[in-house]
């Protein structure tokens, strides 16, 4: 099992990680040599590349000089534009606070600066659950398809498990609230967020970062670009390491767990192949080799838990006083291991024309995983075997070709149409194992109602093509009028194998593999569904200039997901013995978005301040159901429940009162509640939706002050959430205070320092969760009467060193 494999890999990890560091490294003289070309020097070209600024530090591109205000430019409606003029909702996180924040580590890090956006990383860092105005999945599913799309340059990433990409090297991080189907296209219904690459110019830049903090956290990041072939090929590459004991200690074992060895690596090259044609090349690496996020295990008193009469208990633990009480940063678990290898790149090239402009863009991603634990991970007293134990594996790939053009614009018009295509295969296992049968509440043993041992095996593909246009008329040079409508096409198929032991079989030996069947274990099911699904999307928005410092705009705006399939809990097979988790389809959940919004500057640009107020129509909502599979013992079925409303408001703020000073701030305001629920969703009418605190607020401060021996930059920021559910029953959230997280807040200091006259080099350090606030990231309903928590990190430090040049 990977338990045994695990000291292997992190040698391997390690070794890959200064591989993948001294290959960049390698890279500076090439470019040097090229940045020195007499012929480069007269001729100061560059590649087209988004411009470095964000909510909290303006900023430059990365290497010459230390942040410094700028024209900010962004991509969120696939043309380059001012993002005051954008009519949608929109948040931007620039490049260089990126680079210098020591709490955005991952991609799920960035929710942490934009309003009504979450996304935890509940089982380890490759995987986070993104809630967007409170569209999002809790669906454990390998095959979870997430309705807030995720981009990497312009390129969608359908698979949850490569959506943690490590944060570096990055231009810039725009966020788009609200349904994105018609020009950002498949499962965009509740928003897109797309993280933007320093691009390669002809210009030598880069940068190399050092930090070391708390728990033994270790990380470096190295990029070096410029030119290779004068005026002919830019290229640049880049390398993240990170590694982490964990800060939660094992009491059965005193060891730390949550940490692990993370690696990235990306390589580009700028092909400028006719003054007209520019080909980027991309190619990107990244391995996490962990354990899985340990929880921490609660005896759960509500009716659901201990306080139902059915319930049945894992030995050792059939009443609440059994159930160890903990320091916030101890657990009594097992390892629970788990390794992520993705790989991808792309081909994209842009023609430019006088009166227009063809992209397209082709791309491939895949990743391979594999993940064991025993589940629940509580442990069992010295020398007793786990409860039960699970083994999961995936290998998934996806393809995608887009092809747009898009007109440079005239006093009337502007459009831009294309076609896009995507094919998609996950291969994945799921095998659990049971080495004991469970007790009652006095402790005496009862037979299985599963079986002791299943494994499922399934194969699904997805093919899916679209078309999609959008055109804006200028009606007068102050009022605008916007259209877009995308149709697509989805087919699906899966094939599902079932193998399992019956009742009185047992799982075999703990420790042998649970991807080999044991002995009795034989094929009791097989299913294979397909099903085509056809969509339209569309949005149409009305923009009023009021000023040049000031438009208001009126959006509204249709998202429709395609189907999938999900499994069941333990049913009877037809004409079997047996109980299995079958398959069944999900329909796809429908979003009819209503918005207003203003976005407005005052005092010669030096107040920014934007708005928005909407309002959801969510139909067929999928929400996790819990479903009884006999002997008291509860499962989670991902289904259609039933339909929800869902209203709001944003505002986004930055203020330089006086030189030196930046503040600004985040606010998100949200009301959500089912208003009707299906024969599957007993129990959700009137219940808020998970993940969707009715307040978010998020604010800094930075001050630079300049000193006689350098500049010295004073910050502080924060995050404050309201109450917020991670279940969706009525019954869970007003009887159940496991299964929610009360109000809380974040804050978070750092120090920065540039040495005098040298703004190439800085000192940074930084104090995370200031106050050490203890918070649940996540809570999941009651199992055999435990309940677990995933907990936030408590007070941490960061310090680091970056040289950029």
């Amino acid at each position: 099992m990977s338990q045994s494999r695990f000291p292997v890999h992190r040698y391997l990890t390690h070794a890959h990680r200064f591989a993948l560091l001294g290959s960049t490294l390698l890279a500076y003289p090439v470019v040097e040599a090229s940045a020195a070309s007499p012929l480069l020097a007269e001729k100061k070209h560059s590649s087209p590349s988004v411009q470095h600024s964000d909510p909290k530090h303006a900023t430059s591109a990365i290497g010459n000089t230390r942040p410094r205000d700028e024209t900010l430019t962004v991509v969120a409606q696939r043309r380059r534009q001012n993002p005051q003029t954008v009519p949608v909702s929109l948040s931007v996180i620039g490049g260089d606070q990126i680079l210098r924040d020591a709490q955005l580590q991952r991609t799920s890090d960035i929710a942490k600066l934009v309003p009504n956006l979450q996304g935890a990383a509940t089982e380890g860092p490759e995987r986070p659950r993104w809630f967007m105005r409170g569209i999002g999945t809790n669906s454990t599913n390998a095959n979870t398809v997430n309705p807030v799309g995720v981009y990497y340059d312009e390129v969608y990433i359908a698979n949850v498990y490569n959506q943690g990409f490590p944060l570096f090297d990055l231009a810039q991080t725009e966020v788009l609230r609200g349904p994105q189907g018609t020009l950002w296209g498949k499962n965009a219904n509740g928003g897109a967020i797309n993280l933007i690459s320093q691009a390669p110019t002809f210009k030598r830049q880069g940068y190399a970062k050092f930090g070391y903090g708390s728990f033994n956290h270790s990380q470096e990041q190295v990029a070096i670009g410029g030119t290779i072939i004068p005026e002919k090929v830019a290229g640049r590459f880049a390398f993240y390491g990170d590694n982490s004991d964990g800060w939660q200690k094992n009491v059965t074992d005193g060891k730390k767990l949550g940490g692990g060895l993370d690696t990235a690596a990306r390589g580009q090259l700028l092909i400028r192949a006719t003054p007209d044609l520019n080909i980027t090349l991309n190619g990107h690496y990244r391995r996490f080799d962990g354990s899985v996020y340990p929880q921490q295990y609660a005896a759960d008193l509500s009716k659901s838990g201990f306080g139902n009469p059915s319930t049945v208990y894992i030995p050792g633990y059939n009443t609440p006083s059994a159930v160890p009480k903990l320091a916030y940063d101890e657990v009594n678990t097992y390892r629970a291991q788990q390794f992520v290898q993705e790989t991808g790149g792309f081909v994209k090239a842009v023609w430019s024309q006088p009166h227009f402009t063809l992209t397209s863009i082709s791309a491939a991603e895949g990743n391979r995983r594999n993940q064991s634990e025993a589940y629940p991970m509580i442990a069992l007293p010295t020398g007793q075997t786990p409860y039960n134990a699970s083994y999961n594996t995936g290998d998934y790939w996806q393809a995608t070709q887009e092809i747009r053009i898009a007109s440079h614009g005239t006093r009337r018009w502007t459009w831009q149409a294309g076609l896009f295509g995507m094919l998609e295969h996950l291969d994945s296992i799921g095998a659990n194992a049971y080495y004991h049968t469970p007790v009652t509440a006095n402790g005496q043993a009862l037979s299985f109602s599963v079986p002791p041992y299943s494994r499922d095996h399934y194969d699904q593909n997805w093919q899916n093509g679209s078309a999609f246009a959008s055109a804006t008329y200028n009606v007068t040079s102050r009022f605008h009028i916007t259209g877009g409508l995308r149709w697509s096409i989805e087919r699906i198929g899966i094939t599902n194998a079932y193998d399992a032991v019956p009742l009185t079989g047992s799982a075999g030996v703990y420790g042998n593999s649970l991807a080999s069947l044991p002995a009795g274990a034989s094929r009791v099911l097989t299913q294979k569904e397909h099903n085509t699904y056809r969509n339209w999307n569309s949005d149409f928005t009305i923009q009023y200039d009021i000023t040049r410092q000031a438009m208001a705009y009126f959006r509204f705006a249709s998202g429709k997901m395609p189907g999938n399939y999900s499994f069941t809990g333990y049913s009877r097979v037809p004409g079997t013995s047996f109980s299995a988790q079958q398959l069944t389809s999900v329909n796809p959940e429908t979003i009819d978005s209503f918005e207003l919004g203003a976005k407005t500057q005052f005092w010669d640009h030096r107040l920014t301040l934007n708005a928005d107020v909407f309002r959801y129509n969510y139909a067929n909502a999928l929400v996790n159901v819990p479903t009884n599979i006999g002997r008291g013992i509860t499962t989670i079925v991902f289904r259609n429940a039933g339909a929800a409303r869902i209203q709001g408001a944003e505002v986004e703020t930055v203020l330089h009162p006086v030189v030196g000073l930046k503040l600004g701030a985040n606010l998100g305001l949200l009301d959500t509640r089912y208003t009707s629920q299906s024969e599957y969703g007993d129990g959700i009418l009137g219940a808020q939706i998970p993940r969707s605190p009715h307040v978010s607020l998020s604010g800094y401060a930075d001050y630079d002050i300049r000193l006689p021996h350098g500049d010295l930059i004073l910050g502080s920021d924060f995050q404050y959430y309201s109450k917020q559910y991670f279940y969706p029953s009525v019954s869970s959230q007003t009887s159940d205070p496991l299964l929610s997280q009360r109000k809380y807040a974040l804050w978070n200091a750092h120090l920065t320092w540039f040495p005098q006259n040298n703004h190439h080099l800085s000192f940074d350090a930084s104090v995370l969760n200031l106050q050490n606030s203890h918070y649940k990231s996540l809570a999941i309903t009651p199992i055999n009467g435990l309940s677990s928590l995933t907990l936030g990190q408590p007070r941490s430090f960061f310090l680091q060193a970056m040289y950029r040049f």
